[in-house]
């Protein structure tokens, strides 16, 4: 189980975007509270380790922050949720490919709704993952490793403005790093963005 109090940003913040849109607080907020319920299973050898958790976390007076809708400026105000539920699955694997090779490759399903709007709750997303795979080499006082990594993120949705939820799209980023080591010394390079990827919400 969990509580907490609204903090001190959430109760009294008054925060003004040059004059274009305001975030304030809510002295009337309740505490939040939660059950939490998860399960998982593990499967565990030298060139193998596999997880999956199922959870289910169900909230009570949930703070976040929402658009005012009849607001002069557009506002956000911190407001409580009276009911919300938060489900999902994560897939966690590591297995070795060749003597030098890993692959690792991660899933997270979250299921998010809003009891009283009967919406998925905004800043979530259904789907999202990522995968890499490792090089290590090591040869006396020498070691390297290489990794290339891709991190993966389903269509989020989220208010914009006074127009209730919008989404992003589906987007993937792919990182690339070499890291050398000889005696005390370590240097480091790599690429972030490899394909210059545009989130699709800029």
């Amino acid at each position: 189980t969990g509580f907490r109090s609204p903090s001190l940003k959430e109760l009294y913040m008054y925060f003004d975007h040059f004059g274009e849109w305001y975030v304030i607080g809510n002295k009337d907020l309740k505490p939040e509270s939660s059950v939490y319920v998860a399960a998982s299973i593990e499967y565990s050898k030298p060139w193998n380790n596999a997880s999956l958790t199922v959870y289910r976390n169900v909230l009570t007076d949930m703070i976040t922050d929402r658009w005012l809708p009849d607001s002069v400026q557009p506002t956000r105000q911190y407001q409580n949720i009276a009911s919300a539920h938060v489900s999902g699955v994560d897939l966690l694997t590591r297995q070795k490919i060749l003597s030098n090779l890993w692959l690792s490759v991660g899933y997270s399903y979250v299921y998010s709704h809003d009891n009283q709007s009967g919406e998925q709750l905004y800043g979530t997303t259904r789907h999202s993952g990522n995968a890499s795979a490792d090089y290590f080499f090591r040869k006396k006082q020498y070691a390297m490793t290489a990794q290339l990594h891709c991190r993966f993120s389903g269509e989020k949705f989220y208010e914009k403005g006074t127009e209730g939820l919008e989404n992003d799209k589906p987007y993937a980023n792919l990182k690339f790093t070499i890291t050398q080591g000889y005696k005390w010394m370590k240097i480091t390079c790599g690429v972030d963005n490899l394909l210059n990827t545009v989130h699709p919400g800029n």
